[in-house]
């Protein structure tokens, strides 16, 4: 018996009804539609007549919420993509991946707002501006589809304009080649750049909130480029001209829905927390980073910032379930604070005492061997990727 006097398993079963009821609910707002099959098997666990019609009610109710016109469909082919792997669609606050099946995803999906929306695969980064209801195709050779991807209308021209401002960004406005230029260089370069993607934007016949946020985004990575550019090149600020004195004067750093909306704007205050931290000394980088942290106020920008660089803090050490327990209590994204228990939960098999997960490999010889083989030996393991030119 339990404390409440029911018997445990009627506790069990009112939680599991109480469960997949809510499940419905999340199914029918969530992704615009019941799933027939889930209302079933749930409305006959419900003995009670007009329960079940009152219930019933409620859900198609719930599932009008989200009108047909609202769904997204996605219509994507990545030739020679392998099955099973993922295509990562991320958009103002959205992320959701899509399997893909013998290089072909059919699939739906809701957002909430329009904006700029990536479509990654592997290492391949393609961008659109998307409204919701909007549907999206496209279809590119999976080992370069940055080069090779090609959308229907209308989102070609998006596209486009990207690429055009990809070879723009690599001549003149590129972190690597901007910071290795002397100041008036760097400005000079700087302004042709701007000026180059700004004329982009007006003979594209792009969405008129594209044009709005990519104008944007041309102040603010100037900006941010005048920022870094001292503290990346060990140039006195005093030695500098006056464009140099102050670039982020008059800025909202605060700005949740600004940083939400506009990738340049969340990297240039990523950026300014990051600086403002590694030059606080009055403590050890992890503890400067929990005090800086914490003080932010709660939303978007906490979170983005603490789930970016918590993924780096929390490792198998002394301090893994310190940071964990941080975590938790101060992030408010439900997916991040999912992702990073399943982290934290490997990492706990792997802190020191505990037996190494076991796996088994093909050795040099054409045979397999399994890290059990060298139980007992001093076992050194060495991480590269096929991609990292210093790691091979």
């Amino acid at each position: 018996m339990s404390k409440s006097g029911y018997p445990i398993y009627k506790n069990i079963k009112k939680y599991q009804l109480t469960h997949d009821f809510g499940v419905l609910l999340g199914y029918t707002c969530s992704d615009g539609m019941a799933h027939t099959k889930t209302i079933n098997v749930f409305l006959k666990k419900l003995k009670n007549t007009n329960m079940r019609y009152a219930l019933f009610l409620v859900i198609v109710f719930l599932a009008a919420c989200q009108s047909s016109e609202s769904i997204n469909s996605l219509d994507a082919t990545l030739n020679g993509a392998k099955t099973d792997t993922k295509l990562i669609v991320e958009g103002p606050g959205y992320s959701k991946d899509f399997t893909i099946v013998e290089g072909v995803i059919k699939d739906t999906f809701i957002i909430q707002r329009s904006g700029l929306y990536s479509f990654i695969y592997q290492r391949n980064r393609l961008q659109a501006f998307l409204e919701p209801g909007q549907a999206i195709k496209f279809e590119g050779d999976a080992k370069d589809l940055q080069t090779s991807a090609e959308f229907e209308p209308p989102h070609q021209k998006v596209w486009d304009y990207y690429k055009a401002k990809k070879d723009i960004t690599s001549k003149y406005l590129s972190q690597r080649r901007l910071f290795g230029l002397e100041p008036n260089e760097f400005l000079a370069s700087l302004e042709a750049g701007s000026k180059l993607v700004d004329s982009l934007l007006a003979v594209g016949d792009l969405p008129s909130e594209l044009v709005s946020l990519e104008k944007e985004r041309i102040q603010i990575d100037e900006k941010k480029n005048t920022y870094i550019y001292p503290l990346a090149t060990d140039k006195k600020i005093d030695d500098l001209s006056e464009q140099f004195q102050d670039p982020l004067a008059g800025v909202d750093l605060t700005d949740e829905e600004k940083f939400i909306e506009n990738p340049s704007y969340a990297e240039l205050v990523s950026t300014h927390f990051n600086i403002e931290m590694n030059q606080d000394t009055s403590a050890g980088y992890e503890d400067v980073f929990l005090k800086r942290v914490s003080a932010l106020p709660e939303g978007n920008i906490r979170n983005s910032i603490l789930y970016g660089t918590m993924q780096y803090l929390l490792t198998p050490n002394e301090r893994l379930d310190e940071f964990f327990t941080f975590f938790i209590e101060h992030s408010t994204n439900a997916k991040d604070i999912e992702k990073m228990k399943e982290q934290y939960d490997l990492f706990q098999s792997l802190t020191n005492g505990n037996l190494s997960p076991q796996f088994e490999y093909e050795n040099y010889n054409g045979g397999t061997s399994a890290l059990s083989d060298y139980r007992g030996k001093y076992v050194y393991i060495d991480v590269w990727a096929t991609w990292c030119g210093p790691c091979i």
